[in-house]
């Protein structure tokens, strides 16, 4: 699992040098400019990363993004027509669910995207357009290399949508760009700096139940860090909305249950979170760790031994970051608790069942 964290930034340099200058939508353009809604369908890491991808997408394309699990998308009658575009993410290309999901979405006749590790797949060879997310054989069941190829190419894809849409100024476009393929050396630094992670790791693996907390694109972050704490060290981590949290989920937390806080390099979601973290350690006064964009000096003062700093971007850009820091996190946690990183107990590559 180390080995597949630490090939993350080649993986990502690769995705962009093949990927972004030769995709092509062109066949689909007239498809494209009648869509006006548009559904992410996955499940587990996927569905994650279709969750942060969801904030960027409507940024830049001005249309509704809505994610929904594959195991609940078919049974719930979707509204759904040649005027939506369906997105499924598989990394194997084979789960039974998103097939499921995407036999619905064909029916309906929506325009089908598929993003998958594996071209040879059944839902990559069943959909109008299909991406290979480029990741390389994955052995550990837990998502980490295929997780942020996923994303990255959803943004790539949303970039290539934008041009057919024109929603994207070119000045706006090329910054996105350079933004991007700043990922790679950033990713080198963060993964470099391995040992910045052991306080983190040596005092949350000592408690049984760990909350994690984002807002905006990072609540995405925060459910794909909880999931692989669970995978990996089998704790039971939760994830949920900063701001929401105070809406009854606050009355069960004490003193014996960390927190970890994600701030957001955007300004504005950074005063949200830091005030609703406030307020969380006011009334119940839990263990605070938080990560956060090395220019934002909020916390230092209250709680810096308990804060991992990550490079400073855009907030788009700011969950890649966080989210392999969360990685090596958890990674770190379950060799402290002796578990097995490659094969976590009842879990397997491909869910071949609903």
């Amino acid at each position: 699992m180390l080995k597949e964290i630490q090939q993350q930034p080649s993986i990502i340099q690769n995705i962009l040098n093949k990927q972004l200058p030769y995709i092509s939508l062109g066949k689909y353009e007239k498809n494209l400019k009648l869509i006006n809604n548009i559904y992410i369908i996955a499940s587990g890491s996927s569905r994650n990363a279709g969750n942060i991808a969801k904030y960027f997408l409507q940024s830049i394309l001005n249309i509704q993004v809505q994610v929904d699990y594959a195991s609940e998308f078919a049974y719930k009658d979707p509204i759904i027509n040649n005027q939506t575009l369906i997105i499924v993410l598989s990394q194997s290309g084979e789960t039974a669910d998103t097939l499921k999901a995407l036999k619905i979405a064909k029916e309906k006749q929506a325009l089908t995207v598929a993003l998958t590790n594996n071209k040879n797949s059944t839902i990559h060879k069943t959909v109008d357009f299909a991406l290979e997310v480029m990741a390389g054989e994955e052995k550990s069941i837990a998502a980490t290399k295929s997780f942020t190829a996923q994303l990255i190419n959803l943004y790539i894809l949303g970039l290539c949508m934008s041009k057919i849409l024109d929603t994207l100024t070119d000045s706006d476009y090329k910054s996105i760009i350079n933004q991007l393929y700043q990922i790679p050396q950033e990713f080198d630094k963060i993964i470099d700096d391995f040992s910045s992670y052991d306080n983190f790791a040596k005092k949350l693996k000592k408690y049984n139940h760990i909350i994690l907390l984002g807002r905006g694109p990072d609540t995405g972050v925060a459910d794909e860090g909880a999931l692989k704490l669970k995978e990996l060290t089998y704790i039971d981590a939760n994830s949920c909305p900063t701001g929401e949290f105070l809406h009854g989920y606050l009355a069960f937390l004490d003193e014996k249950t960390p927190v970890v806080s994600i701030l957001s390099p955007d300004k504005t979601v950074c005063n949200l979170a830091l005030n609703n973290t406030l307020l969380i350690k006011d009334k119940r006064n839990p263990p605070l760790f938080i990560i956060k964009p090395e220019s934002s000096k909020s916390f230092d003062d209250i709680i810096s031994q308990n804060v991992i700093n990550l490079p400073d971007c855009d907030k788009y850009i700011y969950p890649f970051y966080v989210t392999v820091c969360l990685q090596i996190v958890a990674y770190k946690m379950a060799l402290l608790l002796d578990k097995d990183v490659i094969n976590p107990r009842s879990l397997t590559k491909i869910v071949t069942h609903e």
